[in-house]
């Protein structure tokens, strides 16, 4: 997995990553260097490959990879039972190739998190609560999860959350404050747009018009509702065993979270909640929980066949930014990848379709939904599952 995972040429696959490049160059959230929360434990551990002599690029690249292969490692720490089905399972999870090529924090975050589960399970809670506080740097998002962590670990033992609870908090004011002197009081209203965009506008949530759903999503994936119809009866079997266990109150309202605040397109939201559960599964020692997890193995390695078949070494963005600047492409409107092709290709006028413009023809249409209507299109076609393909079409003629 390693081997072939670092032998794709490192490229960027969405707008996201390339401002984490650039906040690894140089860090300022009201420049999206990168964007609102900062996530500072991601950018510092960039900045400190970056330091080491390797080029932003190259940081971010080797930073995404070896934390997304460290996932299957710490998923056999964290448990006692079943551990090769559970270190499999997370080795061929379809998103797992994805978590370290897309150069985003998702890989930080979940390996940050698992770190806190192997050392809260060993009873070092001062250093699982710095982990989990660095889970929270990399990848705020996962705030829900945590939460739920705390809240269940004060009610199950109030002794030993205790540091578990303050070395958290600790880290996280720390880095909460370094932001507020780097960004002051713009820093928040930065933080009340983006949340009010990413929850009510922009952000495809079940709170906004967002007309895909999570169903959808599933329904996609070749063998996508057998998967995740046999992960609910694992979960619902090993429930009663495990019910005054700490870890199925975070995988039940993790799930809950990405399916309602979540956006349903990004399948890489599904990787915490889903290796959650897989370790759940694997906590009871039961024949019907050994056949689940085996099962979703190979259903796991199934879809994997099926959707990580592509050969191209790059991103779709980065070919697709390949093709309109070999072509010479003059006007470019996309809802994918706007800031990093407008930045990258310095003799394009890029347009971002979430605006309305009146632009004349002839006009490069980047779209990441198949045209139905159209048979001359160039596709540059995902590598693997959680990546989007990218469709580019030449519109000839001039609106009325």
């Amino acid at each position: 997995m390693a081997v072939w995972l670092f032998s794709f040429a490192p490229s960027l696959s969405n707008d996201d990553a390339y401002f984490f490049l650039r906040g690894i160059e140089r860090f300022s959230i009201l420049e999206f260097r990168p964007h609102f929360p900062g996530y500072p434990g991601f950018i510092l551990l960039g900045k400190a490959l970056y330091g080491l002599g390797l080029s932003p690029l190259s940081a971010l690249s080797f930073l995404s990879l070896s934390m997304a292969l460290a996932i299957p490692v710490l998923c056999l720490l964290c448990v006692e039972k079943n551990r090769l089905a559970v270190f499999l399972c997370a080795l061929s999870m379809p998103l797992l190739p994805y978590l370290g090529l897309s150069l985003m924090s998702d890989g930080a975050g979940i390996a940050f998190f698992l770190a806190t589960l192997w050392q809260y399970r060993k009873g070092n809670f001062t250093i699982s609560g710095l982990l989990l506080g660095g889970a929270l740097a990399c990848r705020p998002s996962f705030v829900i999860f945590a939460a739920i962590f705390i809240i269940a670990a004060i009610v199950k033992d109030k002794k030993a959350a205790l540091p578990f609870v303050l070395a958290c908090a600790i880290l996280c004011l720390l880095f909460l404050l370094g932001l507020l002197a780097i960004e002051q009081m713009p820093l928040v209203w930065e933080g009340w747009r983006f949340i009010e965009g990413h929850f009510l506008l922009w952000g495809n949530t079940t709170l906004g018009t967002n007309k895909l759903s999570w169903f959808d999503s599933f329904s996609r994936i070749p063998g996508g509702v057998a998967y995740f119809s046999a992960l609910s009866l694992g979960l619902a079997f090993s429930l009663y065993s495990h019910r005054k266990s700490i870890l199925p109150f975070i995988v039940i309202f993790g799930w809950g979270w990405i399916f309602l605040f979540q956006n349903p397109e990004n399948l890489r939201h599904l990787a915490l909640p889903l290796i959650l559960s897989l370790i759940f599964i694997a906590k009871t020692d039961h024949l019907i929980n050994k056949i689940a997890l085996y099962s979703l193995i190979a259903l796991q390695v199934f879809i994997s066949n099926q959707m990580n078949i592509h050969s191209p070494r790059l991103s779709p963005l980065e070919l697709t930014r390949q093709h309109l600047l070999n072509e010479s492409a003059d006007k470019v409107i996309t809802h994918h990848g706007v800031h990093y092709l407008h930045d990258r290709l310095p003799n394009s006028r890029v347009f971002d379709k979430y605006y309305p413009y009146q632009v004349d023809f002839p006009l490069w249409d980047v779209s990441t939904t198949a045209p139905s209507s159209l048979s001359e299109i160039k596709v540059f076609p995902a590598r693997m599952m959680g990546e989007q393909s990218y469709y580019i079409h030449k519109q000839e003629l001039k609106r009325d």
